[in-house]
């Protein structure tokens, strides 16, 4: 499942993009908490592991390297529980509407159940014509969806060429579309995702206030009531 999932995170860190300022500048991403996660010798995104065994052998060799100090000291992108039998998806920025959180959060089950029944493949039809990406072209892909958020081009899971991340949100909905229907949850996650590229990502909205207001202390003021208040 990780090796299945590991392609769309790019497009999850898109969508949840929303911290485009640190130490009181404008930093040119749309979510710059993930430049800073990606400097960990643990994070960034996970290389194929083909095997449940590969995976924990992975786990092992960083542990003993002493570099991270235990099991939940693991910062990629997505990793299994150390604790619980589910799939971690950690790529996402923290998003202060609540129905971000719950797109998002309905996204990455259905793209989870979806790789786990159908892998590669969704309804007998290929999803990709290429191999799965190396780690080094998967870190460019998120360092691109860092960079661009919402507003940009993305690096599509299927080609490994930019698309309009318009494109790419509208393609990872058609690859869940069977989940999400099998959940009911098809109408939120349209409505949610639409409404969202209207917007143009957690980042636009906040370069907008600063935009509007010029000071950052607005911003803050503004995610703090849009996380306690709601739209």
């Amino acid at each position: 499942m990780l090796d299945g999932v590991r392609e769309w995170l790019p497009a999850l860190l898109a969508l949840s993009a929303g911290s485009p300022f640190a130490g009181g500048e404008e930093t040119g991403y749309a979510s710059y908490r993930w430049q800073l996660m990606a400097r960990w010798p643990s994070g960034g995104p996970p290389p194929i592991v083909g095997t449940a065994e590969g995976y924990r052998a992975l786990v092992d060799g960083l542990l003993d390297t002493g570099v991270i100090l235990d099991r939940g000291s693991l910062y990629l992108d997505a990793r299994l529980s150390h604790h619980q039998s589910t799939v971690e998806v950690r790529v996402a920025d923290v998003c202060p509407d609540v129905r971000v959180t719950v797109l998002l959060a309905v996204l990455v089950r259905a793209l989870v159940e979806t790789v786990a029944a159908h892998g590669s493949t969704v309804d007998g039809a290929a999803v990709r014509d290429r191999p799965l990406a190396g780690t080094t072209t998967l870190r460019a892909a998120t360092w691109q969806a860092s960079r661009a958020g919402l507003t940009g081009h993305l690096v599509h899971p299927a080609t490994g060429r930019l698309a309009p991340a318009g494109r790419v949100m509208g393609d990872l909905v058609t690859f869940v579309r069977p989940a999400l229907v099998e959940t009911g949850d098809l109408a939120l996650v349209e409505e949610g995702m639409g409404r969202v590229l209207r917007q143009g990502g957690e980042a636009t909205r906040q370069r907008e206030v600063l935009r509007r207001t010029g000071h950052l202390a607005a911003v803050v003021a503004d995610v703090a009531r849009l996380t306690v208040e709601g739209a």
